[in-house]
């Protein structure tokens, strides 16, 4: 199934995609989308529109149903991190605690392990490479040169690699800035504005979550385990698409690419 096709199925299912701002449907993806038989596009489409319609700025998740489909489909074909192989193992024990249900326990111990690798991620986009032989070299962060018009390296954090890689062009900058776009105007259209622990944008919102979980100071952020699934699972999809497809061998390279 490509996007052309999945937008004829969703009309004669009644799958409206705007219609959970307004009302409560009853109505699922995971009735008339079979994952394993889409596109990367659509994947990416899919992610892209889980994140937007779901997650609340406000805070909570609307109808998790999608969202835990989404993930569940993903993780069963996933064999491994496209960047970061040797951590695979982490990656899929973080997402058996965040999904585990338990929101006082066990995912809070998940997500704030996915902030480093969503952070690690869009670095590493921006071009960000380690010493692995010098952890305290501190030219491993002459990349943000480019971004921040300083003469010295400067040590950037969750919020701000990606609020430069947003600004790319990118596959994934492009993912981020269409979720952005749509969740401002949909903002707008309501007459939310943004204040405390309100926020709009992705990097906004992880700036607040990850600095409270990370040091321990609040660990009342639900949604930010699925949250943070998701857009690794974005990161992931654009990461195939970027490739063409072929990346470490894995299950996901047997999928189609294309509209």
């Amino acid at each position: 199934m490509n996007i052309d096709q999945y937008k004829i199925a969703a009309e004669k299912f009644g799958y409206k995609e705007e219609a959970i701002f307004h009302e409560h449907p009853e109505e699922y993806l995971k009735d008339f989308v079979d994952y394993k038989n889409t596109t990367v596009d659509l994947k990416i489409y899919l992610c892209e529109l889980i994140i937007y319609r779901h997650f609340m700025a406000m805070g909570a998740i609307i109808n998790p149903d999608d969202v835990n489909w989404f993930i569940q489909e993903y993780f069963s074909y996933y064999d491994a991190d496209y960047i970061l192989p040797d951590r695979t193992k982490s990656i899929k024990e973080a997402k058996e605690l965040i999904m585990s249900g338990d929101i006082f326990g066990k995912a809070p111990i998940g997500a704030v392990f996915m902030y480093g690798i969503i952070e690690f991620y869009a670095k590493y986009k921006l071009g960000f490479r380690p010493n692995k032989y010098d952890f305290f070299d501190f030219e491993k962060h002459s990349y943000t040169k480019q971004f921040t018009n300083k003469d010295k390296p400067q040590m950037i954090f969750i919020k701000e690699a990606l609020d430069f890689l947003t600004q790319g062009e990118l596959p994934i900058s492009l993912s981020l800035r269409r979720i952005d776009s749509k969740t401002v105007n949909k903002m707008n259209e309501l007459f939310i504005e943004e204040r405390r622990f309100v926020y709009f944008g992705i990097s906004d919102r992880l700036r607040i979550s990850r600095n409270a979980m990370v040091h321990g100071e609040n660990y009342s952020f639900f949604d930010r385990g699925r949250y943070m699934l998701m857009l690794y699972i974005l990161f992931q999809l654009n990461e195939l698409k970027e490739n063409g497809g072929i990346i470490n061998k894995c299950k996901h390279n047997k999928v189609q690419l294309g509209n």
